[in-house]
């Protein structure tokens, strides 16, 4: 329940600054088969149509998924 307390007050506090998050549920970390989504990725309201976001299926080496992020300028 923090979670999703933590999450409402922290996009209401973004709403000010025209920003949106691009995370969905699938988790960015992951240590002793504990995931959790505690990375976040945010674009300029004027960005998200043209935003696609991804976690990468390349092994890093670290409890942190590698998050790809694609902006077209086209």
């Amino acid at each position: 329940m923090r979670n999703i307390i933590d999450r409402i007050a922290l996009l209401e506090a973004f709403a000010s600054l025209d920003i949106e998050l691009l995370n969905t549920n699938q988790p960015t970390f992951n240590r002793g088969g504990r995931q959790a989504v505690i990375d976040r990725t945010f674009v300029q309201s004027n960005l998200l149509h043209r935003s696609q976001w991804a976690i990468s299926d390349h092994y890093t080496f670290s409890d942190h998924y590698v998050i790809v992020l694609e902006i077209n300028t086209v």
